[in-house]
């Protein structure tokens, strides 16, 4: 499972959001679909792990986080 934190139309907006992720203790990658960049947090083993690490992104970060299936 990842968290997605945000999607964005550049590279540039999704380099700033995986920066803030990582410095706030996150691994963070992207995922482009189309024209979106989508910055995620993880991959996580189950989704009670990625749903926790949502809530500390939205403390941390102010974001809204929601979990997504990873394949």
């Amino acid at each position: 499972f990842g968290v997605q934190v945000a999607a964005v139309n550049t590279q540039a907006g999704a380099d700033k959001i995986m920066g803030d992720l990582r410095n706030a203790g996150f691994k963070a990658y992207t995922v482009k679909e189309g024209a979106l960049f989508k910055v995620r947090a993880g991959p996580y083993a189950d989704r009670a792990a990625a749903t926790a690490a949502a809530e500390q992104i939205r403390r941390k970060l102010r974001h809204s986080p929601f979990v997504v299936p990873e394949p």
